[in-house]
């Protein structure tokens, strides 16, 4: 054969394949090598570890005919791509490919640009636009696996916003443009997006033509990935539903980027889409609520209303700094004149439900956007939510749930999970959760729309169960003083446990769990458990004396003491009347206390009751003065404890018979009785009493001028009170001590200590603060 012939066919054959294969060499990287159909089917065969014979012996093809496939001699048909990828498992490559050359056309060179405009206020969101900057910014310069960023956050946090104003900044990084779809994740009436649905939209704006678009997700997707590989565009999926609605919509090259939204946390996108990385927006800071409403309303009435910065600042509380509430009430005022910012205020703070008034008049309200999460949930996940709106609180833990929906911790963990991961529930703790402000009346709300006996019956397992635990956390407190019994519990429902060495733990648990008991209280009240309403406040008793938390004490045994009248049960009565004057003596409300004491010694049927009320009235008149009547009374108080063996009780009234002695000059008799309190209170192991009996121990002792021994017991009631976390206490023996050291003429430790005193006086409550402030 003539060489020049020879070399001419060889160039025509080039050139023939090159023509064939233009259409889809835009697939490859530009400038990079191109991996043709042939070139591709050999790399993926091999990476399946098949030989050429043994996928012709699978696919029923001649290995000739592969081969010649493979060497660029034979273009591969769509069916034998299928056949191929279905052989080989390569999730449509192939046959994305084969359908791409046969759509036909280049793709051209005009990016498309598919974003909506950009949000006109977004605010407060500098650090997670940095953040997603910093993730999506480098097109061209990454390697590996397409980042993928998953924007999430409850309904009406700003989760879209961000997103569109991110994608705008970024858009001119991204040569290929960017692509967008709405996933209508919660939507009510359509539903979600069908995945194939999106990506027939994203190959028409690429440049296929509808009737050469595959007719499955696989082959859809593996067309999408062929078409914007090397093509560098950002792709923004908007309010996904799940994971599994946003993976076949994932580009495969890296210099592609995805910005996904959701309210939920998309736990499968990260696992399987790795290096995915999750950006969770809060609703904003009080500053940054409030500049937005200024955008929004705009100068003149926030410069001219008087009041308009606390108006505001009531305004942005009231929709819980949650940006879609905000902008609807900004709205409201913006394009009512007559409408002003603490009208609004006064509206959402008033009788009105908060989900009534944040309307925009139209479609859009906060209660459509929460009730399209709350419909998506599995109808046991939805049951807990509602129930949750019952609890009187913001923050509550596991057992609380589970005591609502009365179920074991277990199914409450994984309930509270699906709530979390929908961000309808904010875990800010181990086993600790809260609902945001709105969210919260909208479970209220649909509690409210289910039945009566439902919201009755998980109201009671509620209180029950609180009854059950706070008692077993007082118990670890004080195991050696007595308690009330609480009631038994509905099947499954599981208190809380506390072992004999978890005093610590049962200290956390009660402070947490405080600042929801006085409403509790008052609901127990109000759905006529009114044996309840008298039993929540005395089981916390000893919490009490330990904290003083004044007004939760006081408030608590008022509803107490009103329940047990109505029913007319004298021992709740004089019980919590007993109780309540003990917080109005330690306030320094001596006429109030002593008035409630009296009511209850005529009220208390049994020698325990009477015991108590009769310590306070002696507690009262030593306050007073009267030394000589607090002795006859704390006599006749240890008579009744010693009838019914109550140590505790015992030890009480010796430490303030020591004092009465005290204060009367007998200083043998007050030693005599506060030693006796003391080992007395150490026979029981009670950790706050020691401290209690060891500061009045040192007191006497300092009175009859022995102040080494003054000072040592001091020192001893401090480490007592430290351990037990009694910090009252803790703060009188800094007082003592400081007195002491100033008498023995060490100024210098004499100030430290008094200036300790007085900071925890301050801390704890600041009436008490002028005393040590004037000594040191």
């Amino acid at each position: 054969m003539n060489p020049l012939l020879g070399r001419a066919r060889d160039v025509h054959r080039e050139s023939s394949r090159g023509a064939r294969f233009d259409k889809v060499s835009d697939v490859s990287r530009p400038g990079g090598p191109c991996e043709s159909d042939g070139q591709l089917l050999r790399r993926l065969r091999r990476e399946a570890g098949f030989s050429l014979q043994q996928l012709a012996t699978v696919m029923h093809y001649s290995k000739g005919y592969l081969s010649r496939i493979e060497n660029d001699r034979k273009v591969i048909s769509v069916s034998l791509a299928r056949a191929c990828d279905a052989a080989l498992g390569t999730q449509g490559e192939l046959a994305g490919r084969a359908s791409l050359a046969l759509a036909g056309g280049r793709r051209g060179d005009v990016p498309v640009a598919q974003l909506p405009s950009a949000p006109a206020h977004l605010v407060g969101r500098d650090a997670q636009r940095a953040r997603l900057t910093e993730l999506l910014a480098a097109p061209g310069q990454r390697s590996g696996a397409v980042p993928v960023v998953c924007v999430d956050g409850p309904p009406g946090v700003g989760k879209t916003a961000l997103a569109l104003r991110c994608a705008h900044d970024l858009a001119g990084r991204y040569p290929g443009g960017v692509l967008f779809a709405g996933l209508r994740g919660y939507a009510a009436t359509t539903g979600p997006a069908d995945p194939a649905e999106v990506l027939d939209q994203f190959l028409r704006s690429l440049g296929v033509a509808p009737n050469n678009i595959p007719a499955t997700v696989e082959e859809r997707a593996a067309m999408f990935r062929s078409l914007v590989h090397g093509r560098a565009v950002l792709v923004v999926l908007d309010n996904a539903a799940d994971s599994r609605q946003v993976l076949p919509l994932l580009p495969g090259s890296a210099d592609c980027a995805v910005l996904v939204t959701s309210r939920r946390r998309l736990k499968g996108l990260l696992v399987a889409a790795a290096p995915a990385t999750c950006v969770t927006l809060r609703p904003l800071l009080p500053d940054d609520a409030h500049e937005l409403l200024r955008r929004v309303i705009g100068d003149e009435p926030v410069h001219t209303e008087p009041g308009a910065a606390e108006s505001l600042e009531s305004l942005a509380r009231r929709c819980g700094y949650l940006p879609l509430a905000l902008c609807i009430a900004a709205v409201r005022i913006a394009t009512n004149p007559h409408h002003t910012i603490a009208d609004l205020a006064s509206d959402l703070s008033g009788e009105n439900e908060p989900l009534d008034v944040l309307s925009a008049g139209d479609s859009l309200t906060v209660r459509g956007v929460f009730s399209h999460s709350y419909l998506a949930l599995r109808p046991e996940v939805a049951r807990q939510f509602r129930l949750l709106g019952l609890y009187p609180g913001a923050a509550f833990g596991v057992g609380a749930a589970a005591a609502l929906a009365g179920v074991g911790w277990s199914t409450a963990r994984r309930l509270l999970d699906g709530l979390t991961d929908a961000h309808l529930v904010e875990q800010v703790g181990r086993d600790r959760y809260q609902l945001h402000d709105l969210l919260r009346a909208y479970a209220a709300e649909q509690a409210r729309l289910g039945s009566p006996e439902e919201r009755a019956a998980a109201i009671h397992r509620l209180v029950d169960w609180y009854l059950a635990s706070a008692g077993a956390a007082v118990r670890a407190l004080t195991p050696r003083r007595p308690h009330w019994d609480p009631p038994a519990l509905d099947p499954g429902v599981e208190p809380a446990r506390f072992g004999p060495d978890e005093y610590e733990r049962a200290l956390r648990w009660c402070d947490l769990e405080l600042p929801a008991m006085v409403p509790l209280t008052r609901l127990a009240a109000d759905q006529g458990l009114h044996a309840r309403a008298w039993q929540l406040p005395v089981v916390w008793f000893d919490y009490f004396l330990l904290r003083r938390p004044w007004d939760e004490w006081i408030a608590m045994h008022e509803i107490g003491v009103a329940a047990a009248r109505r029913i007319g049960d004298d021992f709740g009565h004089g019980w919590a009347l007993t109780n309540l004057g003990a917080a109005h003596f330690r306030r320094g409300d001596l006429d109030l206390a002593e008035e409630q004491f009296r009511q209850a010694l005529e009220i208390c049927p049994g020698r325990t009751g009477r015991g108590w009320a009769t310590a306070g009235l002696a507690f009262t008149l030593i306050s007073r003065g009267d030394y000589r009547g607090a002795v006859g009374h704390l006599e006749r108080t240890i008579g009744l404890f010693y009838e019914v063996g109550m140590a505790y009780g015992v030890a009480t009234a010796l430490a303030n018979l020591g004092d009465a002695y005290r204060e009367l000059g007998d200083l043998d008799q007050a030693w005599t009785y506060g030693n006796e309190a003391h080992q007395l209170y150490a026979s029981i192991e009670d950790r706050q009493a020691q401290g209690y009996a060891l500061v009045r121990l040192a007191r006497t002792a300092h009175r009859r001028g022995d102040n080494a021994t003054a000072l040592h017991l001091c020192e001893r009631a401090l480490l007592a009170n430290r351990t037990a976390e009694d910090r009252w206490t803790e703060a009188d023996a800094l007082e003592l001590r400081g007195e002491i050291l100033y008498e023995v003429g060490d100024d210098s430790a004499g100030e430290r200590s008094l200036n300790e005193a007085l900071s925890l006086f301050q801390e704890l409550d600041a009436h008490r603060a002028p005393a040590p402030r004037a000594r040191a």
